[in-house]
């Protein structure tokens, strides 16, 4: 990634901080004092760099999940939550729950998202087997605790719960994951 590439992403990301999925590609060419041929040269739409800022935020996440995995001054539950919650300082607070309607205005980017969520659940996984042989947790089924997981988040993406009730993302997210773990927890 280049730095212009990058200085674009993080940008947006502010700008959609602010606006949510209503932002312009010349709001970014406004903040960053660049013409629209440059950030046309760099991406031909705002799918595209949509697409980029998702693939970007996930790199971001899955290298924070190894991070927090890894980290042995957290008990398995703990790391369990931490690693199912996981968002990068650089993105607290942005408004997630913006993404409402991001299905029906930006199919691609929402499909990218859905694979990211649906993928890479190994780590995941090891961790939820790990916390059910250590007796932390009972005995469940991971398939069905990774489906109400990913649906939740689909529903939060798709839909306007979030919006409606000022709740803001991340505190969706710690809410969700203190259901499905706590209510498994021994």
């Amino acid at each position: 990634m280049t730095e212009l590439e990058e200085r674009i992403i993080n940008t947006a990301i502010d700008t959609f901080a602010e606006t949510g999925l209503k932002f312009t590609m010349d709001d970014i060419t406004k903040r960053m004092h660049i013409s629209k041929k440059t950030i046309y040269a760099v991406y031909k739409t705002k799918e595209d760099m949509l697409l980029s800022v998702v693939d970007y935020c996930f790199a971001d996440i899955k290298k924070n999940e190894k991070i927090l995995a890894a980290d042995e001054s957290l008990d398995i539950v703990e790391k369990i939550k931490k690693v199912m919650t996981v968002i990068p300082d650089r993105y607290t607070g942005i408004g997630l729950s913006n993404l409402a309607g991001l299905e029906e205005k930006f199919p691609n980017v929402y499909k990218r998202v859905e694979y990211y969520l649906a993928s890479d659940w190994e780590g995941t996984i090891a961790l939820l087997e790990q916390a059910m042989e250590a007796g932390a947790i009972r005995k469940v089924s991971i398939p069905i605790l990774k489906t109400a997981f990913e649906s939740t988040i689909e529903s939060f993406l798709t839909g306007d719960v979030l919006v409606k009730n000022e709740i803001p993302y991340e505190t969706a997210m710690q809410e969700l994951i203190d259901m499905l773990i706590e209510g498994v927890r021994r």
